[in-house]
């Protein structure tokens, strides 16, 4: 296969043009992009794009003439747009030949009219893998301890370095307002509710899942409940007054830990205000687990389980 992928979007203006396009399937225009990306778009319509080698770039929404290149020597994780139009750019850093790390990861904050970086913020050995953006600007990112690092002279003992940490930003300054760590390897799902508090799921050697409830000011938890019968719990969405959907599977594994056979998956609605269990429906069992998870106006829950 090859190693180039393409992306292609259409821009829709008005209600007139999308029904247009919709019906004539009319491509505006296309541009090439290399490997695994993450894009978001900002507020003027811009389309800004991270490939996951080090390149980001902002294209024109009419017809994707590039407006600028911003290079990071480091692999990129996502991109995000905050409320105040800044482009908020996660990365997992750069190991040597020795599994050192040659480039530790950062979060960037880059302009997205100009390309200009704004700001950085230095994450240490963890890398920086998701971010939920909150009304008033803050950047609430995960940091995750580094899957490639094998016996580094940087790999700490501490808790707070060998675990997970969710990072509150500042998404002007890049100063950092606190820190949580979570006794976790990885967390899988962010969401803010519309008081503010921040959601994560988390899981540890791919057995013990728990959702835990944030409070976006402080980083105090408010809640934390075990996912029963879960192995993992991958995506969280929100839907009508903060009730919490997350999808879930569970597994059997190998001393690899690559999965044996998939027992149970499906989905499940949480309380967002004491993580109580509302209900839970269990799909098909064959595949590897959910993937995708969107929450419809009339609180409906579109997911897809397994991996056909």
């Amino acid at each position: 296969k090859s190693e180039r992928t393409w992306l292609e979007l259409i821009l829709l203006v008005t209600a007139e043009e999308a029904q247009h396009f919709c019906k004539l399937g009319s491509q505006r225009w296309e541009v090439p992009v290399t490997g695994r990306m993450s894009g978001a778009i900002g507020l003027e319509g811009t389309v800004c794009i991270a490939e996951y080698g080090g390149r980001v770039f902002a294209l024109e929404p009419a017809a994707g003439k590039t407006l600028w290149e911003f290079a990071i020597n480091a692999r990129l994780e996502f991109v995000a747009i905050g409320p105040g139009g800044a482009l908020f750019v996660g990365t997992s850093g750069k190991l040597d030949s020795d599994w050192h790390w040659k480039v530790f990861p950062k979060l960037y904050a880059l302009d997205v009219p100009t390309g200009k970086k704004l700001w950085d913020f230095e994450a240490g050995a963890l890398e920086v893998t998701k971010a939920a953006i909150g009304a008033d600007g803050t950047v609430y990112v995960c940091m995750e301890p580094s899957s490639l690092v094998h016996d580094s002279d940087e790999e700490q003992d501490s808790d707070e370095e060998q675990s997970c940490v969710l990072v509150a930003i500042e998404g002007q300054t890049g100063a950092k307002r606190w820190s949580t760590p979570l006794t976790f390897d990885s967390l899988d799902g962010m969401a803010i509710g519309s008081d503010g508090t921040i959601y994560v799921s988390a899981h540890r050697h791919r057995q013990d899942s728990r959702v835990f409830a944030l409070d976006g000011r402080s980083g105090a938890s408010r809640w934390n409940v075990e996912a029963k019968q879960a192995s993992m719990v991958w995506d969280l969405a929100l839907g009508a007054d903060d009730t919490l959907y997350c999808n879930f599977y569970l597994s059997d594994w190998d001393s690899t830990r690559k999965i044996i056979q998939t027992t149970a998956q499906g989905f499940v609605a949480i309380d967002g205000r004491d993580g109580r269990e509302i209900w839970r429906c269990n799909a098909r069992r064959e595949g590897g687990g959910p993937c995708g998870l969107v929450v419809g106006n009339d609180d409906t829950v579109f997911g897809r389980c397994g991996q056909d």
